[in-house]
């Protein structure tokens, strides 16, 4: 691959990276708004609201986590700095974690047909999980940019 071409490939697919990201936190945006209906008025037209968008978050949600493990920025980290291993094995677990936590929430969602305190219970954890997110997605970010400063500063 040529040096232009490789170019090429990184910026696309940085851009991507960049427009994926700001879907995500648009589709988090609504789901919090969702959430805050929720508080405020609890009923079934709320709850079919917060399952549908819930369920349109994680699928989002999976397939970037997805492309961060097959074909994003772990592997290529791994190259350039493999004492990075733990910090991105750590960011792998976080992934698996709120796997099996968004599955658990859509099967608690499903089961419960009207509001009650298991769902407001579940308001309250959806907003946590996005919390965990939110900081999980700051913690890629601080890595990607500290490796890239150190990467391309040693080069000075």
């Amino acid at each position: 691959m040529t040096e232009e071409l490789a170019a090429t490939v990184h910026s696309e697919f940085a851009r991507e990276t960049i427009e994926e990201h700001h879907r995500l936190a648009v589709a988090r945006s609504r789901l919090r708004k969702i959430l805050e209906g929720c508080i405020q008025q609890p009923g079934e037209m709320n709850r079919a609201a917060l399952l549908h968008a819930f369920r349109e978050f994680r699928e989002r949600l999976l397939e970037h986590m997805e492309t961060e493990e097959e074909d994003g920025f772990m592997l290529p980290l791994l190259e350039v700095r493999p004492d990075l291993h733990t910090r991105i094995e750590e960011l792998l677990r976080e992934h698996n974690r709120l796997r099996m936590e968004m599955d658990q929430t859509v099967a608690i969602l499903d089961r419960h047909t009207e509001f009650s305190s298991p769902i407001m219970d579940i308001v309250l954890r959806i907003a946590d999980m996005l919390d965990v997110i939110e900081a999980h997605e700051r913690t890629e970010n601080a890595l990607v940019l500290e490796t890239f400063c150190q990467d391309v500063g040693s080069k000075d």
